[in-house]
């Protein structure tokens, strides 16, 4: 098992976080959401942008799930 998820992650990248040969899936080390969001963040803060999308509630919270963005 081991094996076959070292292969599939060799070349792996999701923005800049590259899950190498090397790299050790854990969840304190490699948290892909939160390395997601917060590169997604860095982009756009500072920035006016448009969304459209779906407001859901989930656990008695509303998220938004944006569809479409456009950059102002």
């Amino acid at each position: 098992m081991d094996d076959v998820a070292t292969k599939a992650i060799r070349d792996l990248r999701i923005g800049d976080l590259c899950l190498g040969m090397n790299a050790v899936i854990t969840a304190q080390r490699a948290d892909l959401q939160t390395q997601l969001l917060q590169e997604t963040r860095q982009k756009l803060f500072g920035r006016n942008i448009n969304a459209w999308g779906s407001v859901l509630p989930v656990h008695d919270e509303l998220w938004f799930f944006p569809n479409q963005v456009r950059l102002s």
